[in-house]
């Protein structure tokens, strides 16, 4: 009896000295930032459903989409310092390069990584549970098939940035793929509107899980960051700090744009197939989704999508993971 109270007062010290030197009960530890999210099939409104004001013309027609097959989405934007873990495994070269793609952009002035002594850093060091940004399309190609070899995945893409299925055969069903990959601007919106059917209800958000921005998302109005500025005094934060929507996903309006699979053609709502849409016409532009830190919140809307070239990197992009669910 006497050892066991004996045991009871040390671990009773051990607790006080750790909160003494700020070891609290709080939570401090930062997010699992590879964590995902099972997002169910199901069956949606894809579009301008609450017919905003400052709706384009492309967020309409609104139109029935069915995904046919579960699949996983990151619960965060990928971090600074899960891609720095790729950029130091994977060979990337000293000017971002890898496999003839550029996959960031080490000449921006805003641009948080550097290489020295052969190795990939971050600068400013604090910053390794931000989300990524200065990511070029084809940089998250690069990611995604970096990651699904570490996993013992079949890589999603080939070096021209076509589908793969899980025999290496290039394909256009994305239910085919199994590695890892950018969502489709689909599956994105779908679990941005909390994967549910919300039209005409009370849960039809403008933003990712609420109609505040500000409870949801970092953007223009709210994106101060004195202490890790990027432009105009304004910068991405630490991942997870606003509210989730309602399945659990973080940032999914604002902190930093995030790139999709799709090409962007202004007329793919009109002739876009019902069931798993993907749109694989090549053209100028890839798809962005969430609004980010230095844009108005109507560019944050869960029905906006931008657009820029491949090739473009710059301080608002980032990106998520997804991929079929087993």
């Amino acid at each position: 009896m006497k050892k066991y109270l004996k045991l009871l007062v040390l671990i009773a010290g051990i607790v006080i000295f750790l909160n003494s030197v700020g070891f609290s009960n709080e939570v401090t530890q930062s997010p699992n930032a590879g964590e995902m999210i099972l997002v169910k099939a199901g069956t949606f409104m894809m579009g301008n459903t609450r017919d905003d004001s400052e709706g384009e013309s492309d967020e309409k027609p609104v139109h029935e989409v069915e995904l046919t097959y579960d699949y996983e989405i990151g619960k965060y934007e990928v971090t600074n310092a899960e891609f720095i873990e790729f950029l130091n495994d994977a060979g990337v070269s000293s000017v971002g390069k890898l496999n003839g793609h550029r996959v960031i952009n080490m000449y921006d002035i805003y641009c948080e990584f550097e290489k020295i002594d052969g190795t990939f850093k971050l600068n400013p060091e604090g910053k390794n549970n931000y989300p990524v940004i200065h990511v070029t399309w084809w940089g998250t190609m690069e990611y995604c098939n970096w990651l699904s070899f570490q996993e013992d995945l079949a890589k999603a893409y080939d070096i021209d940035g076509n589908l793969l299925d899980s025999n290496g055969n290039e394909t256009t069903d994305i239910t085919k793929v199994e590695g890892y990959r950018l969502p489709t601007e689909a599956e994105w919106e779908y679990a941005a509107r909390g994967a549910e059917n919300d039209i005409n209800t009370k849960t039809d958000y403008k933003f990712a899980g609420s109609n505040d921005m500000n409870l949801v998302g970092w953007y223009l109005d709210n994106s101060e960051n004195n202490e890790y500025p990027i432009y105009s005094g304004r910068g991405t934060h630490h991942i997870g700090q606003k509210e989730p929507n309602e399945i659990g996903l973080y940032d999914m309006s604002g902190n930093a744009y995030e790139w999709c699979l799709d090409w962007y053609t202004s007329d793919y709502y009109i002739k876009s197939p019902r069931k798993n849409p993907v749109n694989l016409e090549s053209s100028f532009s890839r798809i962005l989704r969430g609004g980010g830190l230095a844009t108005d919140d109507e560019y944050c809307r869960v029905s906006n999508h931008g657009k820029t070239l491949p090739t473009d990197s710059g301080y608002y992009l980032g990106f998520r993971i997804a991929r079929k669910a087993d």
